[in-house]
């Protein structure tokens, strides 16, 4: 019911305002996903799956650890991950999925070619390895010579397009790059 009564009413706010060139309610309507995404992955980490481990799938800018710190990011909110309690994320392991090259598609479906790299970006030094696809562990790893780009501000692209800049290592637990993305093939 709260979704009824809550969010979509800013929903409707949010699209007349965005028409205006006013993103202020379209930002309320992140927090309110977000918190109610919060609400309810506890809820079933608690309640409906106390004593199991489970996987949650999201966009990258929901499940990073510190939303507010990036730089460039186009939302300014709280989301999923910097919301989560310290305890919470403490169990949690954070992948972080990014593009090397290829198309991407939109939440509208729109196909756009995923950006050029930048020299020096997490794109850019994940790509160095020359494989269709690179895992990094960074949980545990330690600044030092040769990993010293995981604990420094970098440029990364979201959505593959959005140039933004954090620290991948207070973000994010894994970096998986998949060197060439190819958009959905959507179900009609």
């Amino acid at each position: 019911m709260q979704v009824v009564e809550e969010y979509i009413e800013l929903t409707i706010q949010s699209n007349i305002e965005l028409q205006e060139n006013n993103p202020a309610t379209f930002y309320k309507t992140m927090e309110w996903r977000d918190k109610a995404m919060l609400e309810n992955l506890l809820w079933l980490a608690h309640e409906v799956y106390p004593n199991e481990k489970f996987i949650v799938w999201a966009h990258n800018d929901h499940i990073r650890k510190a939303h507010s710190k990036v730089m460039g990011s186009p939302y300014p909110v709280k989301m999923l991950g910097e919301l989560l309690p310290e305890e919470e994320k403490k169990l949690s392991y954070v992948i972080r999925l990014y593009m090397g090259g290829g198309e991407l598609s939109t939440n509208d479906r729109m196909v756009l070619p995923v950006s050029p790299l930048e020299k020096g970006s997490i794109e850019d030094i994940l790509s160095a390895v020359n494989t269709a696809y690179t895992f990094i562990d960074m949980r545990y790893c330690q600044n030092e010579r040769g990993n010293s780009w995981m604990f420094e501000p970098r440029l990364a692209y979201s959505w593959g397009i959005i140039p933004e800049s954090f620290v991948p290592r207070e973000q994010y637990d894994v970096l998986l790059l998949i060197d060439q993305a190819s958009p959905p093939t959507y179900i009609e």
